[in-house]
């Protein structure tokens, strides 16, 4: 990915999943119904993907299954995989596999806030052992917006996909906003559902299906075969997960020059709104 890094992330694990990254996401006996999660870090994916998953099987599931487990920069060989995949990723769009640009398999794309994102990058570069970040907020949120951290710059991330859903209109996609999902959890996930060719499902079920994932519940569900280190990493992933959190960690200045860096890097976006509380 090339990205300017804080620390050491499992580096020849991160490349030998970049390299997964390039291979094709269809084969001859993975069809059309695989799906690809495509998200920056800290977006909520952990969240979505167990929607996802309980969305495909059409039931509710408790176990202690995680995203990584079709995290294809984790993946030696994402065919291993029983279809239909519920892949997912944090590359570029340049990064994503060659497949996508054929229109082959749906897209979920998610994103969230960039304050949320910011804050909860924050927190994960703290606790995660090879992050080994001592710095404070003020000079992380620095970092974040020139890029000079795990992912590089969110901006440009977005940006990478917005022009590449412009470029390839054959792509089917569906562009899923973090806030909408704890907003309207009924109605975006009937959205998500029919999306994928689940349109069948009533209230109850999609009801169901946001209670099973709220982040005390998967906290609790993902964490409860960790101890020590492991459950440490773990709880990082299942944080607070609520929307507005960054009032309780920018200054009012912090904030402002923000916007302005927001207000600029994405003044040309037609495809992102951003939204940072529930009452926007």
């Amino acid at each position: 990915m090339g990205c300017p890094r804080v620390g050491t992330v499992d580096k020849d694990r991160w490349e030998t999943g970049l390299n997964a990254l390039k291979k094709e996401l269809t084969r001859t006996d993975h069809g059309s119904d695989d799906v690809l999660i495509c998200s920056y870090s800290k977006s909520g994916v952990h969240w979505l993907w167990d929607n996802v998953r309980m969305l495909m099987k059409g039931e509710i599931l408790t176990d202690d299954v995680e995203k990584e487990s079709s995290m294809m920069e984790y993946l030696n060989n994402c065919d291993d995989l029983p279809s239909p995949r519920i892949l997912n990723n944090h590359g570029y769009f340049d990064e994503q596999p060659s497949d996508l640009l054929q229109g082959k398999n749906k897209v979920i794309f998610l994103y969230r806030n960039p304050k949320d994102i910011a804050v909860s990058f924050y927190h994960h570069h703290l606790k995660f052992p090879s992050l080994q970040y001592t710095g404070d907020f003020h000079n992380f949120l620095t970092r974040f917006v020139d890029g000079q951290i795990v992912n590089s710059s969110y901006f440009e991330y977005l940006l990478s996909f917005e022009e590449g859903f412009r470029k390839f209109q054959n792509i089917p996609y569906l562009l899923v906003r973090y806030e909408d999902l704890h907003h309207r959890p009924v109605a975006e996930r009937r959205r998500i559902a029919e999306f994928l060719g689940k349109s069948s499902y009533d209230d109850t079920f999609l009801r169901n299906v946001h209670e099973a994932t709220t982040i005390e519940v998967m906290r609790q569900n993902k964490t409860r075969s960790k101890n020590g280190a492991d459950l440490e990493v773990k709880s990082v992933m299942y944080r607070k997960g609520k929307v507005g959190d960054w009032k309780e960690t920018f200054t009012a200045n912090q904030n402002l020059w923000f916007d302005d860096v927001i207000n600029d890097v994405m003044k040309h976006s037609k495809l992102f709104t951003f939204v940072y509380s529930i009452n926007d």
